[in-house]
């Protein structure tokens, strides 16, 4: 036999209808908490849902970052077992003279690369700082009793917003 939650917390309210006033209330008792647990329950199983897509979403920009940073190393050492910097610097346009070391040019290379997903990411994860740091002056202007500067919450998210959208 296979019974809902819903009926059962029904024929438990129904049999503390019939019994005496102390089981009465050990039953509806256990029919309220097994309707706590089920609420609670229902709302884990939403939570983990927007997580569980919050994370693929994640881990999709993950997966583009890593693809353009493999991409991104791969050219660099491409370029410089050509010869850059052993006297074929024209075979490299664009990226500027640099040392004989191959960390040297590893940075050239990075600074005129265009790695879009990468700004992206280095953007949201500067946004996110600011934006605790904006909770952070709130909570503490909460724990000294004042009320917190709204105009500087307001400027600081704001930043934090244009920090996202790429200005700097």
């Amino acid at each position: 036999m296979n019974i809902s939650t819903d009926g059962m917390i029904a024929a438990i309210r129904s049999a503390a209808e019939r019994v005496g006033p102390r089981e009465s209330e050990v039953l509806n008792g256990i029919a309220d908490r097994i309707a706590e647990l089920v609420a609670s329950s229902n709302k884990n199983r939403r939570t983990a849902k927007h997580y569980e897509r919050e994370c693929l979403e994640w881990q999709g920009k993950y997966n583009v970052i890593v693809a353009e940073n493999a991409v991104l190393q791969q050219a660099c050492v491409h370029v410089y077992s050509a010869g850059y910097n052993r006297g074929h610097l024209n075979t490299v346009d664009g990226i500027p003279s640099c040392g004989d070391y191959e960390e040297d040019a590893f940075e050239a290379l990075y600074e005129v690369i265009n790695v879009p997903a990468t700004t992206l990411a280095l953007n949201d994860v500067e946004a996110s700082g600011v934006e605790k740091f904006a909770q952070y002056r709130h909570v503490q202007a909460f724990d000294v009793g004042v009320m917190a500067d709204t105009g500087e919450i307001t400027n600081i998210l704001d930043f934090a917003t244009k920090l996202r959208e790429g200005a700097q």
